[in-house]
């Protein structure tokens, strides 16, 4: 008998501060945690529509200037999946991944974006299809490991008209610039 190969799965690439959450700036305290307006209805949507919620956030800068510790890492992802079950979300279609590297340091990692450390062990741990795949951040650096990757498309969240679009990449993949997270996955009629 063959076996047949597993189903590839979609998913939602998601940078935390600033997409998901308020950002304070080093988000490090599970105080904090503050969901953005219509964000949990918008990832509910999305889960319903079998996208996987794939979260993934730099926190060297909490580790370094805010004195966030591993202990306190743990809160704090605890904290976060328990305020989205709580907002209806199922915790078994969503990741979370977290770089707790800081390059100014010294500390050298394949993880922190804009490298592809977390999003391959996303992609393998969860057999995704990163044709069928969205990555959304609030920098450019939050999506330029899905497009390397294969992301159908990269939205920036921003609040900053004045970013640029340099790396030529992010610039063929990229929409446009939204608002918010709710405003991306409407375009994408998830919302």
């Amino acid at each position: 008998m063959t076996k047949m190969p597993k189903r590839l799965n979609k998913a939602l690439f998601l940078d935390i501060d600033g997409v998901v959450v308020y950002d304070p700036g080093y988000l490090s305290r599970p105080e904090e945690l503050c969901f953005l307006p219509n964000v949990t209805k918008s990832l509910k949507n999305a889960q319903n529509l079998s996208y996987l919620l794939i979260f993934i956030s730099n926190k060297g800068g909490a580790f370094v200037k805010k004195g966030l510790t591993e202990e306190g890492l743990n809160v704090l992802d605890a904290t976060f999946k328990v305020m989205l079950r709580d907002n209806g979300l199922d915790i078994k279609q969503l990741a979370t991944f977290y770089c707790p590297h800081y390059p100014a340091k010294g500390e050298k990692c394949a993880c922190r974006k804009p490298r592809d450390g977390l999003f391959r062990q996303a992609i393998d741990k969860y057999n995704i299809d990163t044709t069928k795949s969205y990555v959304i951040g609030d920098k450019i650096s939050d999506l330029v490991p899905g497009v390397n990757l294969g992301c159908k498309k990269a939205f920036l969240v921003s609040r900053n008209s004045q970013k640029r679009i340099n790396n030529e990449e992010v610039r063929s993949l990229f929409c446009c610039k939204y608002l918010n997270l709710f405003e991306v996955l409407k375009s994408l009629a998830i919302s």
